[in-house]
C-alpha cells in the first residue's frame, strides 16, 4: 500500500477528498460507539 502523504500528485485536485479520520479514544472513554474526527488541516482546501 502506498502512503498517500508520500505520493507525488500532478494536481491538487487529485488530493481533494482525502481527509484522514482519527479515532477519538480518550474523550470518548466509556462510550461503545466509535467516534472519529476529521483532520481537515491535511486537506489541501483547508
Amino acid at each position: 500500500m502506498t502512503r498517500r502523504d508520500l505520493k507525488v500528485y500532478d494536481s491538487v485536485l487529485e488530493t481533494v477528498g482525502w481527509t484522514p479520520l482519527i479515532r477519538l479514544t480518550r474523550v470518548t472513554r466509556g462510550i461503545t460507539t466509535p467516534v472519529y474526527g476529521k483532520a481537515e488541516f491535511y486537506n489541501p482546501g483547508g
